[in-house]
């Protein structure tokens, strides 16, 4: 647009800005509900693959149990599947 004032000027400035964080905003939710599909995706892609070392090996699932004494806690978890979750 030609502005005919500074004023105009600012106001087309400010009118773009606002469109071009409503665009961002739109990507960042866009990107966020991909990624979520795409973790799960993963997660079942890595749940499949443990089951298979744990057939292909004859492993069976266990849990080891860590102990921090400096912090006076314990944490436990299954190595096999550890791997991609949270």
């Amino acid at each position: 647009k030609k502005a005919e004032s500074h004023e105009k000027m600012v106001g087309y400035a400010k009118d773009a800005e606002k469109h071009v964080f409503k665009a961002l905003e739109h990507l960042e939710k866009e990107t966020e509900k991909a990624l979520k599909k795409v973790q799960k995706k993963i997660e079942k892609v890595l749940e499949v693959l443990a089951a298979k070392v744990e057939k292909d090996l004859g492993i069976k699932p266990y849990d080891i149990t860590v102990y921090n004494e400096k912090l006076g806690i314990s944490i436990t978890f299954d190595p096999i599947h550890l791997c991609g979750f949270r």
